[in-house]
């Protein structure tokens, strides 16, 4: 919220109002993409209730309603909302000893009693850090995080087999001279472009060996050792990630957290 809303008052510039228009909240962000078709969460059942308390930021901005949206993704989850104002406690505003009579009249107003009325086996579930702290000081239940009760659903549900991952082309290992030095020269091309210096290009093949290298007139002759130092650098992670890919589909998998 803080990037959609604080931000701009701020800062006005088209940086800025970029930032604040593209922000998301975690469950807005998830509902986007199960939307789209793109989520693909493998949910298992947790509970058969979950009673969830909105936080105050997320009902001034619309921005509950994707909360019980995420929650429905768990199934057999019956999702109830609590009808609720604040919490009561308000950032540091219940632990004011001239204000926590106060913050605690608001809390009975619907959220403790709602609460203290749960069985063991609903679900509470608060986003705010403060709403989760009232909670538990005033009806001595646990609240969760909605992305906490995903993880719980995501760990009972059963493990399956990681599909293997698709295989890359290597066909770089047979890189030509000819093909090399096309490569280095729209390099350098694109370097002089953007004002870069000192400039060195270093094409190297899939094994590490270096095809061509070029500098910039007037760099050093060290700068190209460095070059193919960090090139050769680069693809030894490369091929190291593939590696530890390899030897963990090897392993017995577990279920995704």
């Amino acid at each position: 919220m803080t990037l959609r809303d604080e931000l701009l008052s701020l800062r006005s510039d088209v940086a800025a109002k970029s930032v604040s228009t593209h922000a998301l909240l975690f469950e807005e962000f998830l509902v986007r993409e199960a939307t789209a078709g793109r989520l693909r969460l493998p949910l298992a059942p947790i509970a058969p209730k979950a009673l969830v308390h909105g936080h105050c930021h997320q009902k001034s901005f619309g921005a509950f309603k994707p909360v019980e949206q995420v929650l429905r993704l768990v199934p057999d989850l019956n999702v109830e909302t609590i009808e609720s104002s604040c919490c009561g406690m308000a950032g540091a505003f219940g632990y004011g000893a001239d204000t926590y009579q106060a913050s605690m009249d608001m809390a009975e107003l619907s959220l403790l009693p709602t609460v203290r009325r749960a069985d063991a086996t609903t679900l509470i579930v608060a986003d705010g850090t403060s709403c989760r702290h009232q909670i538990k000081d005033g009806a001595g239940r646990g609240a969760l995080h909605v992305a906490r009760v995903l993880a719980m659903s995501l760990d009972s549900a059963p493990s399956s087999p990681t599909p293997p991952l698709p295989q890359r082309n290597l066909s770089m290992a047979e890189l030509t001279l000819d093909v090399a030095r096309k490569i280095l020269d729209a390099a350098l091309a694109k370097g002089i472009e953007k004002e870069l210096k000192p400039l060195v290009v270093t094409v190297l093949d899939v094994r590490g060996c270096v095809k061509v290298t070029a500098a910039q007139d007037g760099t050093s002759l060290m700068r190209a050792e460095i070059a193919h130092g960090k090139g050769y650098g680069a693809l030894a992670m490369g091929m190291g990630s593939r590696r530890c890919s390899s030897a963990r589909r090897s392993r017995p998998t577990s279920s995704v957290r």
